[in-house]
């Protein structure tokens, strides 16, 4: 209580709390923008984001390049599905109070009592949105925002793996970059002793990229995006099928029974539709991680090069 309020009988605490909050944390920048709303020119930042990896991509080996690029092909189609100026809304409400007593004429010539009890507001909820827009809507919402999540990690992964291989050529010709992009197959008996664990970590780390690659193929193939893609076009496809539906008056127990049968509906295919962009989800996240692996052990590999380049081996 301030000073000022001390002597006021008549102060009445004010027990609500201000709902301000702040963060030190660090905000990642992406097409989301404030107010959960996509921007307008989001179509041009999805290809330009894509254009920007396939053109890193051109600096890795043929094999790594065909493994990282093959979604991207999927998701270049679907972004063009995407419309422009979309928010994640749900039903967008307006809240009327209205006051019962806003008419009553005072009688009372007394001062104001401040224990009163507030005034009782009647509440009406007015929802401004129709069903099926909302949907629709939300849909391509929740599926930018998925797609942005993969381009930016993607994106995130091919950058600092070439930059850091980049900062290892300060004293070796560019020209050798060439040489990185093939295989090594040089025998580690033409190694110098000092620097055979380099050439055998190369070799090793050959094979087990390949075989992380052969699982990724088989794992994350343009048929098995597809099928991702496609499970929540079909979700949405049955929310708005239901949504479209209206109850209807229950003026008996079969018409009851209906209603209910719509309800339970409309919950099924909810939660099949959050779960199936869950998976969708999932399923791009796993996919940049096992090629962020894929990425860190061709680094490794074109870092050894270098240092066997820079020491003087012939490779």
């Amino acid at each position: 209580m301030s000073d000022k309020n001390k002597n006021n009988i008549f102060y009445k605490p004010e027990l609500n709390y201000e709902k301000s909050y702040e963060t030190e944390g660090r905000i990642n920048s992406s097409i989301i923008g404030e107010n959960n709303q996509v921007s307008e020119n989001i179509i041009d930042e999805f290809n330009n984001t894509i254009n920007k990896i396939n053109n890193i991509l051109n600096l890795f080996p043929n094999d790594l390049k065909e493994t990282a690029s093959n979604p991207l092909k999927i998701i270049q189609v679907i972004i063009g599905e995407i419309p422009k100026n979309i928010e994640d809304i749900n039903d967008i409400e307006e809240v009327i109070n209205i006051n019962p007593n806003i008419n009553k004429i005072k009688e009372d010539v007394y001062p104001e009592n401040p224990f009163d009890d507030d005034d009782e507001f009647i509440t009406i909820t007015v929802t401004n949105n129709d069903k099926v827009d909302i949907i629709k809507n939300k849909y391509y919402y929740d599926l930018a925002s998925v797609i942005d999540d993969y381009i930016n990690k993607l994106n995130d992964s091919v950058n600092t793996c070439i930059s850091n291989i980049l900062i290892s050529f300060k004293n070796i010709d560019i020209s050798f970059f060439d040489t990185l992009m093939t295989p090594y197959k040089i025998p580690t008996e033409k190694i110098s002793k000092d620097y055979k664990h380099l050439s055998d970590s190369i070799l090793r780390s050959q094979i087990n990229r390949n075989m992380k690659q052969r699982l990724y193929a088989k794992l994350y193939d343009i048929d098995k995006t597809i099928n991702h893609i496609r499970n929540c076009k079909a979700g949405v496809e049955q929310r708005i099928r239901y949504y479209e539906e209206d109850y209807i008056d229950d003026n008996d127990f079969n018409e009851a029974i209906s209603n209910k049968i719509l309800g339970q509906s409309r919950i099924i295919y909810d939660k099949k539709y959050k779960q199936n962009f869950f998976n969708l989800y999932k399923y791009l996240n796993s996919s940049v991680i096992l090629l962020n692996e894929c990425f860190n052990m061709y680094l490794s590999e074109a870092q050894a090069k270098i240092i066997l380049k820079e020491k003087g081996e012939d490779i």
